[in-house]
């Protein structure tokens, strides 16, 4: 599945903390209508329709489908991808500060995520695997690691197991600016 970069639009839509939640539930259920989202996020199927049509004009989702049901059809969405790639920082757009917004969303929501489960994991806490590291790379040599993250990233989606439990991983590289 091919990366795409982000746009301003869609950088403004994943600011929002509630896209953001709805939108990684739509990319972890691969299809969904918005009753299966919600019930997926929390949320009512209203709440998760609105911000929903906002992933839709952004261009981040598209209805996939129409399924039947008692009233009347229900729409089926999907994400337009599974990668996304932030743009080139440009502070003369606002690119920056929203994708700053989007990213810190992602994260908050990554970190109730691990809390979650981190209180709620038994004895067995095979899932969860925390890493974090302060390096020192060469410019080649960063690029490199990043590649292999990439790599990683590829790999966990070419082996997505339908029936196992989902199992989240973030991962945000960034470069120390010292206070």
């Amino acid at each position: 599945m091919d990366t795409v970069e982000l746009t301003l639009p869609q950088l403004k839509c994943l600011a929002s903390p509630a896209c953001s939640a709805i939108y990684a539930a739509l990319r972890a259920l691969g299809q969904a209508s918005a009753a299966e989202i919600g019930r997926s996020v929390g949320r009512s199927p209203a709440t998760v329709h609105y911000h929903v049509k906002c992933l839709l004009e952004s261009g981040l989702v598209r209805e996939a489908f129409r399924r039947p049901t008692m009233r009347k059809p229900e729409a089926v969405f999907e994400p337009v991808t599974q990668r996304l790639r932030l743009p080139k920082p440009d502070p003369e757009t606002g690119v920056n500060e929203y994708a700053r917004r989007a990213v810190v969303a992602g994260l908050r929501q990554v970190m109730r995520g691990y809390e979650r489960a981190a209180r709620e994991t038994s004895e067995d806490s095979r899932g969860i695997h925390v890493l974090r590291a302060q390096l020192r790379l060469k410019p080649a040599d960063l690029d490199r690691f990043l590649e292999m993250l990439e790599a990683a990233s590829k790999c966990a989606e070419e082996n997505r197991a339908e029936e196992e439990p989902l199992t989240h991983w973030s991962s945000v590289c960034y470069p120390d600016i010292p206070t």
